[in-house]
């Protein structure tokens, strides 16, 4: 019996059961620190797409004498408002219309997101504060 013993070979489960608790352990410290780095990329990715059409919109303005790419306001579905807060924690709200996708065809290449995530100020308006 003892021989038959001796040339078994494997793991017992505790100790398949110690791997997969010490598994589980680095999986739960690391897991915040990549979501993390998600979030980031993604927002860095939006403010590049943002950067594009911005370029896109003014070119878009320069070559059509001074019309935007928006959807014309009967077409829009609705004026649609946006609310963030200033470097000074004041609500600001400001008009925004939706972008005219067939406008931009020809001056967007390449986004990430899609058009559709993007709006256009529809007012001019003083901020206070400064970019940082």
């Amino acid at each position: 019996m003892k021989k038959l013993r001796k040339n078994k070979k494997g793991f017992t489960l505790i100790e398949l059961i110690v791997v997969i608790a010490i598994l589980g352990i680095l999986v739960s410290l690391a897991a915040p620190r990549f979501l993390e780095h998600i979030k980031d990329a993604q927002k860095v990715t939006m403010q590049a797409d943002a950067k594009v059409l911005s370029n896109a919109a003014l070119v878009y303005n320069i070559e059509n004498e001074g019309k935007w790419p928006v959807l014309p306001a009967a077409e829009n579905e609705e004026q649609n408002t946006v609310t963030f807060k200033d470097f000074d924690d004041e609500n600001v709200t400001v008009k925004v219309r939706a972008l005219d996708k067939t406008e931009f065809k020809n001056h967007v290449q390449t986004l990430k997101n899609d058009i559709d995530n993007y709006k256009m100020v529809d007012e001019k308006k003083n901020y206070k504060g400064s970019w940082r």
